[in-house]
């Protein structure tokens, strides 16, 4: 059965159909974390016929394919992990399946890719761009162009620039909408419009409204080369000491709230596996992914937590981008992080309502909430009245300014490090 479009719903769909009917150059539309992309997507399938769907992973492909079921449609899906390898006039893939074969889509007219933020468009080598040059290629042969529309809840990404300087080299990590990461000949995305924010979701009972609790677990955490992420050995150290911190919180999570349904994300598989034993040990229901759990496993896992047959979800690496699972109301996390898009992803686990559900809980042991505030409150402005988007949040404009910065002498490893946040 088709479910009724949501009025911000039905405006994005008007919106990106007039953008394609009149289309000139790739452009974004942002809905928060469980505002229903989903359903935006099978709109824009349904208007236009000739639709590529790509998403990042099995999950999503998964959520828009039923999406579309239940609504009458039956696309093709093309995904090794759903062991589906299927083309049709709509097609929903996921991009690992679909990047090394651009001539099967390349009669789609529309490209809609979910969670477009995956997308890093200063690296043309990547799986998303091959497919879009390839794809655009063979349509010129046929006189036309493929239309690209992106949708997602975090428009941005981290990037890092190199400059030299004498002696030295300079580095530096920044937090930069899509639309200003340069690629070859220009810019991929033109345009990004933000139809909803997650604070208007919230306020008008879209969303679950979340308590944060902020409890840094002390620890060095140094910074790697590229200054976009921690070094794994500092990771590792700091994750070992924040283990039986973990455990301890699950337990009062379970006596102060009695909470329904919890997920715990930490930096690595080894920490993942040394809370999983101490949880056995100690009677708590919980099962795990990660990336290097078997498909069937990890399917079954996630059918049992999503159901609510298993309280706590521990996590590494996966479940965070796209995983729905209404019933949770608790976000554990454990996982320090330099990463705005990855911060606000993990925190939307938990804001999809739910029946009971009245408030959702963010744990915070890594300090990730002091560097980047509050998800709802992170919103797109302009940049000084202008065209050119800005990210901005509860500690101002979070964009265009350096989250770290190194100084180091060239052709030594040794690097200084200098913390700007």
């Amino acid at each position: 059965m088709s479910k009724e479009l949501r009025d911000y719903q039905d405006v994005a769909c008007d919106y990106i159909d007039k953008k394609l009917s009149s289309y000139r150059r790739p452009f974004v539309y942002v809905l928060p974390t469980g505002a229903g992309k989903t359903l935006v997507v099978k709109e824009i399938a349904k208007r236009w016929g000739k639709v590529l769907v790509l998403t990042l992973s099995a999950e999503l492909c998964s959520q828009d394919y039923e999406e579309m079921v239940e609504d009458g449609m039956f696309p093709a899906v093309y995904s090794a992990s759903m062991n589906r390898k299927e083309v049709g006039a709509i097609t929903v893939a996921t991009i690992l399946s679909a990047y090394k074969h651009p001539s099967l889509f390349h009669n789609a007219d529309v490209v809609v890719i979910d969670e477009c933020d995956s997308i890093n468009p200063a690296d043309t080598n990547t799986t998303f761009m091959k497919l879009l040059i390839e794809i655009n290629k063979l349509k010129r042969q046929d006189g036309s162009r493929i239309k690209i529309v992106g949708l997602t809840a975090s428009a941005w990404r981290n990037v890092t620039k190199v400059s030299s300087r004498g002696r030295y080299y300079t580095t530096t990590t920044m937090i930069q909408p899509i639309n200003r990461i340069p690629c070859k000949g220009g810019f991929l995305w033109s345009e990004i419009v933000e139809g909803l924010t997650t604070k208007q979701a919230m306020e008008r009972g879209y969303l679950t409204p979340v308590q944060y609790y902020s409890s840094k677990i002390e620890g060095r955490l140094e910074i790697n080369s590229t200054g976009a992420d921690y070094t794994e050995e500092s990771l590792d150290i700091w994750g070992n000491k924040a283990v039986e911190r973990c455990l301890s919180v699950m337990k009062g999570c379970e006596e102060k709230w009695n909470i329904k349904s919890g997920i715990v994300a930490l930096p690595f598989i080894r920490h993942a596996e040394a809370l999983q034993a101490l949880c056995e040990r100690e009677g708590l229901s919980t099962t795990i992914v990660h990336s290097k759990t078997p498909t069937r496993a990890r399917g079954e896992a996630v059918r049992a937590f999503k159901a609510g047959e298993i309280r706590w979800l521990i996590q590494c690496g996966v479940a965070v981008i796209g995983f729905n699972s209404p019933i949770t109301d608790t976000l554990i996390w454990c996982r320090p992080c330099l990463s705005l898009r990855m911060w606000l992803q993990a925190c939307g686990r938990v804001m999809r309502l739910s029946e009971g559900k009245e408030v959702a809980r963010v744990l915070d042991l890594s300090g990730t909430l002091d560097t980047f505030g509050r998800p709802e409150l992170v919103h797109l402005g302009k940049e000084n009245g202008g065209y050119k988007t800005t990210v901005e949040g509860e500690r101002g404009v979070l964009s265009g300014k350096p989250l770290r910065e190194f100084h180091f002498v060239k052709n030594q490893r040794k690097k200084d490090e200098q913390e700007r946040i």
